[in-house]
């Protein structure tokens, strides 16, 4: 996958910044997002405990299914209003996982969700099952331009599937190499390719999420995060 070079993360310089940062991780003992760096493994959660100098000692969320076959993590959490991402060293115990946060941390500068652009060759379809609620005989697949935790991009030829602003696309994002994501979605805005006028590009927002998806999701753009902050850091 390709994604353009941005400025969407600021590191943590300052070592008092980062104290203060990691006090206040502790503090708010929000639920942190964890996952192997391995691409296309799950997403899951943790809860802070304890920090002794930079080792943040954790427990397991409740619907979590502890795996340790893995020593380092990609950590993405949040503190007042920021989000915050870094790649860490991890050790587990039976009932615990501690991350070393010796790493370096990135704040992320864009609030909105990061959208990931795909390139053509990539194998990447939103197979529509069912168009405002009502099942397709047979289910259209349309190829993705770009996803995003929030919504996603799609590109068809004119003739080839009739939609308009606001009708309900339900169905699965099928990525290579990937576990099929079931959504929910409602079509924001359709126009034209401005290369080839009988091409349209289709924008959805999705809509009634369930958890499984959202996890899935999350997962590709944290492999995306750790691809583009990997080159700064």
């Amino acid at each position: 996958m390709s994604e353009k070079q941005e400025t969407i993360f600021i590191k943590i310089k300052d070592f008092e910044e980062k104290r203060k940062l990691l006090d206040g991780l502790l503090l708010e003992r929000k639920d942190l997002l964890i996952k192997s760096a391995s691409p296309c493994d799950d997403v899951f959660s943790v809860v802070p405990i304890s920090l002794v100098r930079n080792q943040l000692k954790c427990e397991f969320g409740t619907a979590t299914t502890k795996k340790t076959n893995f020593n380092q993590v990609i950590l993405q959490f949040g503190v007042g209003a920021e989000k915050y991402l870094t790649l860490c060293d991890c050790t587990f115990s039976e009932k615990t996982i501690t991350l070393s946060l010796d790493s370096e941390i990135f704040r992320i500068q864009r609030r909105e969700d990061f959208r990931l652009k795909l390139p053509t060759s990539y194998d990447a379809h939103f197979q529509v099952l069912f168009h405002n609620e009502k099942e397709l005989k047979k289910p259209v697949k349309i190829p993705l331009i770009d996803l995003s935790a929030g919504g996603c991009r799609l590109s068809f030829k004119k003739n080839d599937f009739e939609i308009k602003k606001n009708d309900r696309l339900s169905g699965k994002i099928q990525l290579a190499g990937r576990k099929e994501i079931l959504v929910d979605s409602t079509v924001k805005h359709i126009e034209e390719n401005p290369t080839n006028d009988k091409i349209l590009m289709l924008g959805a927002q999705f809509t009634k999420l369930s958890n499984a998806s959202k996890t899935l999701l999350t997962g590709v753009v944290m492999d995306v995060y750790k691809r583009l902050f990997s080159r700064i850091a």
